[in-house]
């Protein structure tokens, strides 16, 4: 796709009207990684980030960004605001810049910006991109900081630690961004449920789903998934956390709507004020 801000279609498309992608491949190494798995592994599964070939260098990856911002701007707001990214992570040291850099044009143009990472570093560690962005009011409201997690580290070699996101997840809540977390894919229930009970007080939304793309990966733990879904949304709706259950995990688990705080695909941490 030789463009930087798309509107992604299935499961994608479920978890976000509108993206950009950058950068293609992502050196966090995780094994469940669909961009590492199946057809899309030879185009967009390298084990470091690369620009895409579409973009002369980093700067003309952002000219083109603006330019498509600015001409979907309308849509993309109405749409609840931009994604960063199915395609890497857009908090790697090689991604981080040109990351920040996007999103603070974007804020400044009024349009959220959520930013889904497994590296903490960037906002433990006081990076400058980081610096930038929180220390702007204007842009801090605008943008939503989520950490995926599996439940399962040995999954995740390269990526940072769990303690070190829910560690960034607490600073980045306390700087004052808006927070999720992405439960996806759920591998391990018990990790599941101990990451939700550490990170859940610092985060503002949470979305559970299911790996992709390997359907037998859940045969014969369908009741103990259930279990799990059923007492990680209970807590959540104790704290008033809203919870979306992607399509896939509902299929296994069912809706869960007599819980309150399940939310449907629309749900946005920026929603538009009536006038």
């Amino acid at each position: 796709m030789n463009k930087a801000i798309y509107r992604p279609k299935g499961k994608a498309g479920e978890y976000a009207r509108w993206a950009c992608n950058l950068f293609k491949g992502c050196s966090n190494g995780c094994v469940y990684c669909y961009l590492r798995r199946g057809a899309l592994a030879t185009q967009m599964g390298d084990n470091k980030p690369l620009l895409k070939t579409c973009f002369k260098d980093q700067n003309d990856a952002f000219l083109v960004f603006t330019g498509e911002l600015l001409e979907s701007h309308n849509e993309i707001v109405a749409a609840g605001g931009l994604f960063f990214s199915f395609s890497t992570d857009p908090c790697l040291r090689e991604t981080l810049d040109l990351t920040a850099m996007c999103v603070s044009f974007a804020t400044g143009a009024g349009v959220p910006c959520y930013i889904l990472t497994k590296r903490g570093e960037w906002i433990t560690d006081g990076s400058i991109a980081y610096e930038s962005l929180s220390k702007t009011p204007s842009i801090r409201e605008k943008v939503a900081i989520g950490f995926s997690f599996s439940g399962d580290e040995s999954q995740e070699p390269m990526a940072t630690s769990r303690e070190g996101r829910i560690a960034a997840l607490r600073r980045a809540k306390r700087d004052g961004f808006k927070t999720f977390i992405s439960l996806e894919p759920l591998l391990d229930t018990a990790g599941a449920e101990e990451t939700i009970r550490e990170a859940a007080q610092w985060t503002d939304h949470i979305k559970v789903g299911l790996l992709s793309g390997d359907a037998g990966f859940y045969e014969g733990k369908e009741e103990s998934l259930a279990l799990t879904v059923r007492r990680i949304v209970s807590y959540c709706g104790r704290m008033r956390i809203p919870v979306y259950l992607k399509e896939s995990l509902v299929k296994v688990v069912g809706p869960m709507t007599e819980y309150e705080n399940v939310v449907d695909k629309d749900y946005s941490l920026f929603p538009i004020k009536k006038p």
